[in-house]
């Protein structure tokens, strides 16, 4: 993922400190933890022949990747769906490939979010819900980011978008035009969400840090992390993310994803092992680790 990449000499001269939570979500989260919090953390896809013989074991068949995956992680962002829409018969193989806690988190696809922008999507947004439907109960929130052009005049478009959506669909909403963070439009589209009960995406990457935004609009998070190739400042940037989400679950955060990324995501599993195991520390949780393979290559 190069959405926010910059030098890796220039990453000092970035502030790099989580902004202060938007006031709605401080009024969201103003009561105590729950007793069992959702938490879910994962990559972006599963299918990286560069953690074999790391993640996954030498010699193990591609097509069960996602298996072994679904052992150290409880989540997976299914970005991949941005280019292309699975049949139903592979979703249907990757629905029994994982156990029934795991949930998968697709991305809305390219035809619908860019190439169309949200207008005259009728026929591809039925074929989508219909074929994520084959998910189940393992069907975890959907996301959609508009097209990046898509500013603040673009707000009755996403709305209109978002209001056609089965209402038991969680669904979320990632932004990248600057416009929403400059303008009073930001409020109005937040605020509409919060009464609709929909989610924002939260993104925290060096080179746009506008759109690491604070601002809930449910009980849930859902946080796209973008690191740096295992850049000091990437563990620095994750203990910071620890004390927050702490700050959260002890205030009432229901649920939350956590999506490690990297410009190289062969490096994703090395940060995403150090953040579970910092929540672990630091938020009185146990959530299971399992121990990479270590035959040489990437963590060798």
């Amino acid at each position: 993922m190069n959405f926010g990449k910059i030098d890796p000499q220039l990453l000092h001269q970035v502030d790099l400190t989580l902004p202060n939570d938007h006031p709605v979500t401080t009024q969201l989260l103003n009561g105590t933890r729950v007793d069992q919090p959702h938490l879910y953390f994962g990559c972006s896809s599963w299918g990286l022949k560069d953690w074999v013989g790391t993640l996954y074991p030498k010699g193990l068949p591609s097509k069960d990747f996602l298996k072994y995956y679904s052992e150290f992680y409880q989540t997976v962002e299914m970005s991949s769906l941005f280019y292309g829409l699975p049949s139903t018969i592979q979703l249907e193989k990757w629905y029994h490939a994982v156990g029934p806690d795991f949930r998968f988190c697709p991305k809305f696809s390219e035809v619908i979010t860019h190439t169309k922008q949200l207008k005259g999507i009728e026929k591809e947004l039925q074929l989508y819900l219909d074929n994520i439907a084959v998910l189940g109960e393992k069907l975890g929130p959907v996301f959609f980011m508009p097209h990046p052009k898509m500013g603040i005049e673009s707000l009755t478009t996403i709305l209109h978008f978002i209001e056609q959506l089965p209402p038991s669909l969680e669904v979320f909403t990632e932004l990248r035009n600057s416009d929403w963070f400059t303008s009073p439009h930001h409020e109005v589209l937040f605020d509409t969400l919060e009464n609709w009960n929909r989610g924002t995406v939260i993104t925290d990457t060096a080179g746009k840090r506008e759109v690491i935004h604070m601002h809930l609009t449910t009980k849930e998070a859902f946080i796209r992390f973008v690191g740096n190739d295992l850049h000091p400042t990437d563990y620095q940037r994750i203990d910071k993310w620890v004390q927050r989400l702490k700050s959260w679950l002890d205030r009432g955060l229901e649920k939350c994803y956590f999506f490690i990324h990297q410009h190289e995501e062969k490096h994703a599993p090395v940060l995403l092992h150090y953040l579970i195991e910092q929540m672990n520390l630091h938020c009185k949780l146990s959530i299971p680790q399992k121990p990479f393979v270590f035959e040489g290559g990437l963590f060798g």
